[in-house]
């Protein structure tokens, strides 16, 4: 999983060419109902399209890990 801030003239069609994935995976991933990304906005994109990204787990790395 990649983490990416959305930059001024950004689309979800770009940034899914530019990480070779899909904007449905996008969407799905970070819930977005439509097309819509702010400046600034975090998103998640998956590492490989391959995988339903319903099925990836997200982990939050804990002092101590």
């Amino acid at each position: 999983m990649n983490n990416y801030i959305v930059q001024k003239g950004d689309t979800l069609y770009g940034i899914s060419k530019k990480f070779n994935t899909s904007v449905q995976s996008i969407k799905e991933l970070n819930n977005l109902k439509d097309n819509i990304i702010s400046v600034g906005q975090n998103l998640i994109i998956s590492n490989n399209n391959e995988v339903n990204p319903l099925e990836c787990i997200v982990y939050t790395v804990k002092k101590g890990d």
